[in-house]
């Protein structure tokens, strides 16, 4: 049998395993925008998303789509930054009143 090749057969047992699911993140969460001091009950707070306009009512929780919860988060985030920057400022410039009137 010149010519011809061993060809030796190979048999095995392959396992797949199917991928795990992975928990999807909710479209729509509840939400609720605190009142704070001096907000009215109808005072609402518009947000928009990707050309997507809500206005949403403070004080009451209402299902959201979680990309507008995110930018509601980011805002309070960024509000409090530039709250604290404008204090220490502030602080800033008053002691620099008490240093000029010191002299």
């Amino acid at each position: 049998m010149a010519g011809k090749k061993n060809i030796e057969e190979v048999t095995e047992e392959v396992v797949v395993e199917a991928p795990k699911a992975t928990p999807q993140k909710p479209s729509v969460v509840p939400y609720m925008i605190p009142l704070t001091y001096g907000d009215r009950e109808e005072d609402a707070v518009f947000v928009s998303v990707n050309g997507v306009n809500k206005r949403i009512k403070k004080g009451e929780t209402v299902m959201l789509p979680v990309e507008f919860v995110e930018v509601i988060e980011n805002s309070i985030k960024e509000n409090t930054k530039a709250y604290r920057i404008e204090q220490q400022k502030h602080e800033e410039f008053i002691e620099g009143l008490r240093n000029v009137h010191a002299v």
